[in-house]
């Protein structure tokens, strides 16, 4: 495994203790929710239209409900009371039912899941069965629900089981069809590398997946040092601007920075042109003078084309000790600003 410098930390999202609802507590739950739909109705806060089988059986509905429900305790407060009949507002507290608001709403999102997987879109299928198993210990939240047709057709069986709890840090469509369609040995390829910070990959750019697997395990310690939270960033990039940072000496990599993970190939083609201690002034500079702009300047492959590469040019050949290159390159950026500013306006 590699050695990675003080890791990260992720927070996964704390899943509610599992609930042995018996047959008198389900059906004053499903007795409650549909009290709080027909409430919710009444105030406009929910289609007319729809009952509580429509809500069960669509995702997009159960969001909806549940979100007005979060946001709508003046309407429905009595409905949700401990055994002395006080309101509950803490998800985790338990109820006069016997469960708490967070398992009653794990217990929806489950049924949700159950009827679109066994007897909608994924009917007969014996993967989606698998799936669900598989799923049935993980899904408790909310914004699960719009994510519950990428679980079912973008990941597959193997995909989850490998996953675990890290499902749980895919919180868009997109990162969940960019994981599932992943080589699974790619995947314990890069957990393996990665340990603990595996999870922190995939909750900051699960897209790094690709990078990290053609990456050098040796430099993998080395960027991640240099980039920081934005290592995941730069490892979502494509592979041959990957291979060729990896190449450089980690003198230029440390003096280039952060900025690694948005450079453009023609900027880093003009950076690299300085030895190391000039360009760690050189982008000192640049990030004193340009603040926030830097990062915009650097990450576009014409400025680094037409402005950059002319200026790098010139200060890789002065004839300056240290001091009087840092003066010089100063007053270079201030003579620039008007130019630089015209820049980011017409590429915004």
């Amino acid at each position: 495994m590699t050695i990675l410098p003080a890791p990260f930390a992720i927070a996964y999202p704390v899943l509610p203790q599992p609930a042995d609802i018996d047959a008198v507590s389900k059906r004053r739950i499903i007795a409650a929710v549909k009290t709080a739909l027909a409430r919710l109705q009444q105030c406009q806060r929910m289609p007319d239209n729809v009952d509580y089988a429509a809500v069960l059986g669509h995702p997009v509905l159960l969001f909806e409900f549940l979100r007005e429900c979060a946001a709508s305790l003046d309407v429905l407060a009595e409905l949700a009371v401990d055994a002395k009949g006080q309101p509950v507002l803490a998800d985790d507290k338990i109820m006069v039912c016997g469960v708490s608001l967070a398992q009653v709403r794990q217990l929806l999102i489950y049924t949700c899941a159950k009827k679109l997987f066994l007897d909608g879109d994924g009917k007969g299928s014996k993967d989606a069965e698998r799936k669900l198993a598989e799923l049935r210990p993980l899904l408790a939240f909310d914004w699960q629900l719009p994510l519950l047709k990428p679980y079912l057709f973008l990941l597959g069986v193997q995909h989850i089981t490998e996953l675990g709890r890290d499902v749980l840090l895919l919180r868009s469509a997109e990162a969940t069809e960019w994981v599932g369609a992943f080589d699974l040995r790619a995947i314990r390829k890069v957990r393996k590398m990665l340990g603990v910070e595996f999870g922190v990959m995939l909750a900051a750019n699960p897209q790094a997946l690709g990078g990290l697997a053609i990456a050098q395990d040796s430099q993998l310690p080395v960027l991640r040092a240099t980039l920081g939270r934005r290592v995941w960033d730069f490892y979502a990039r494509d592979a041959g601007y990957i291979e060729r940072v990896e190449h450089l000496p980690p003198e230029q990599c440390a003096a280039i920075g952060p900025v690694l993970a948005v450079a453009a190939p023609e900027v880093l083609s003009a950076l690299v042109r300085l030895p190391a201690e000039r360009l760690r002034n050189f982008m000192a500079v640049f990030h004193r003078v340009l603040g926030a702009d830097a990062d915009r300047l650097f990450a576009d492959a014409g400025f680094g084309r037409q402005t950059l590469a002319p200026i790098t040019q010139v200060f890789a050949e002065l004839d300056a000790d240290s001091v009087r290159f840092t003066e010089i390159l100063e007053l270079k950026c201030e003579a620039m600003m008007p130019t630089l500013r015209q820049w980011l306006v017409r590429h915004p």
